[in-house]
């Protein structure tokens, strides 16, 4: 069993935080910024038509951590209301489907294959990085772990907090704007443009 407090586990929640961050940035990149090509692999440069695989290779490599960081969880014990250490591996698989399993487990989830199972308008299966979009949630576990009694560490939070923010809903506008549906010629706009 793994102690929450012990400096593994307190490594590895630095590095699934890492990794979370990581995905919370590149993947809205990816999805927002049409990065992807008409299969769905990305990194996609749409002006040279080249196609870089890294990306995707390391993206798939941090999903396997995920699914390293369930089976650890699975693992760790935890302090119960009366901070007491609990150490029943039946308690502690209760505890963490209870609450977290579920999340972490949507968020860990290769959703970007269903596109692989069901063809696309064109009748072609294709991946579809688009669903990848719902590993976000996981974000949520790294807010409920971070536990601040500084007021200038809480300030400084919210205006991280606040920024992160700021990319995701940038990044969604932009992708908005710059869809295919608003390059078609509308309302006496030539084709080809977009309000971007």
């Amino acid at each position: 069993m793994l102690p929450p407090e012990s400096p593994f586990k307190k490594w590895w929640n630095r590095v699934i935080t890492t990794l979370t961050l990581y995905n919370m940035i590149f993947l809205i990149l990816v999805v927002c910024y049409n990065r992807y090509d008409e299969k769905g692999f990305y990194w996609y440069e749409p002006n040279t038509g080249t196609l870089n695989v890294l990306p995707m290779a390391i993206d798939y490599m941090v999903d396997i951590l995920f699914l390293v960081d369930i089976i650890l969880t699975f693992r760790t014990t935890f302090f119960d209301a009366e901070n007491e250490l609990v150490l029943d591996k039946k308690a502690i698989a209760r505890n963490y489907m209870k609450w977290w399993f579920p999340i972490d487990l949507v968020a860990w989830f290769p959703f970007e294959l269903i596109g692989l199972l069901y063809p696309n308008a064109n009748g072609v299966h294709v991946l579809d990085p688009r669903y990848k979009v719902v590993r976000l949630i996981r974000f949520s576990k790294i807010l409920k772990q971070i536990n601040v009694h500084d007021n200038v560490v809480r300030v400084s939070q919210m205006l991280l907090l606040f920024l992160v923010f700021a990319h995701v809903v940038g990044s969604l506008w932009w992708s908005i704007g710059a869809a295919d549906f608003n390059k078609q010629s509308f309302a006496g706009r030539p084709t080809g443009t977009s309000w971007v």
